[in-house]
């Protein structure tokens, strides 16, 4: 074998050691923490996204010269905002399960 190619053959054997080393508390608690809200994050911003769609149908007044909201106006869209403050919200809700679950 050439000079060369033993290197490169030494560099990719992993350096095993047999000691174990103790993790600190407060790295644990992060790393726990982190395993909990990272999955959930495109939840959580898909619940912003949703709450913020609810509040423009609800709070924007764009309609009979700035006087009424969409709710106001269609029946329909207030039951469909009713309906979306339901589902953003319960993202949120489930956070707080999921991580009230791993303490």
């Amino acid at each position: 074998m050439s000079v060369l190619f033993q290197d490169i053959m030494d560099i990719q054997k992993p350096k095993v050691t047999s000691k174990k080393e103790e993790v600190p508390f407060l790295k644990r608690l992060v790393a726990m923490i982190g395993s909990i809200f990272a999955p959930i994050i495109p939840a959580i911003i898909c619940g912003g996204l949703i709450i913020g769609l609810k509040n423009i149908m609800d709070s924007v007044y764009f309609f009979d010269q700035g006087t009424k909201t969409l709710a106001q106006m269609y029946p329909l869209f207030f039951r469909m905002s009713e309906y979306l403050g339901l589902i953003g919200n319960a993202v949120f809700i489930l956070c707080l399960s999921l991580l009230y679950g791993q303490l």
